[in-house]
Order: C-alpha cells, then sequence, then structure tokens
C-alpha cells in the first residue's frame, strides 16, 4: 500500500511538473524559451554564434535579440575585444516579448584576432547586465 501510495505522489509530481513546463512555454512562446528564463537570462541571441569569412575585408552580421522578460530592456552600450567590431543602434530599447535586429560591423584590420571575437552587450537589466556574442571566423 505504501508502495502504490508514493507511486501515486511520483506521477502527481510528474504531472505537475509537465503541466508548469506547457504553461511556461505558452507564456514565453517557445519550450526552447523556458530553460533560458529558469537559468535568468531575459534576452536572447540568435544565432548564438556569428560567422565571418576570414577573407571579408567588410561585413554588417545580423543578430536577432528576443527580450523573453516582464519588462522593457535596454542596450546601453556594447564593449568589443577588437576595435574591429562595432555597432551604431545605441543605446536600444526591446520592448517585453518583442525582437529586433542588432547590426554588428565588421572590418578587418591588421590587429583583427585570429579565431574568436566577442563583443558585449551591456543592459539595464539587473538580472542580465552582460550578454556576450560570439564571432567566429571560418576559413
Amino acid at each position: 500500500m505504501l508502495q502504490n501510495r508514493l507511486l501515486r505522489i511520483a506521477a502527481g509530481g510528474a504531472c505537475l511538473l509537465f503541466c508548469g513546463f506547457v504553461v511556461a512555454a505558452v507564456t514565453l512562446g517557445s519550450a526552447d524559451r523556458v530553460v533560458p528564463y529558469l537559468q535568468g537570462r531575459r534576452l536572447l541571441v540568435e544565432p548564438l554564434v556569428l560567422s565571418i569569412n576570414e577573407d571579408d575585408d567588410e561585413k554588417i552580421i545580423p543578430a536577432t535579440l528576443t527580450n523573453i522578460g516582464t519588462r522593457e530592456i535596454t542596450i546601453i552600450s556594447a564593449n568589443s575585444s577588437c576595435s574591429c567590431l562595432t555597432v551604431e543602434q545605441m543605446p536600444l530599447s526591446i520592448p517585453s516579448g518583442e525582437s529586433t535586429t542588432l547590426h554588428v560591423k565588421y572590418r578587418k584590420s591588421a590587429l583583427s584576432a585570429k579565431g574568436q571575437l566577442t563583443l558585449t552587450l551591456v543592459t539595464d537589466h539587473p538580472d542580465q547586465p552582460l550578454v556576450p556574442l560570439v564571432l567566429e571566423r571560418r576559413p
């Protein structure tokens, strides 16, 4: 009897957990957004890694920023690991539940590092003040 009762409790808990996940997915618009939200991320970047070719002298690279939080997020500035990366749209406000495209400008220079470059967005959101973007050079 005790074993049956424990089994029912476990099944009920699993059902509640599943229902909570479904509600969160519906609220956030996608199941892919539940885990980042639970991790404290409110600003999502897609794609996760931006690509540039090694022979690109200059390129505008689009990145989609999506605010899955409950309040507007403002990107105050962008800090780059290399002067070859710039963003001209600062400050940039993204309302709750909305997406926008950020245009990252890459300009090849003698000081451009090989491999990965990073651009860190500085936001006004207390849970996610820094949002890293990774740019990878490909042959």
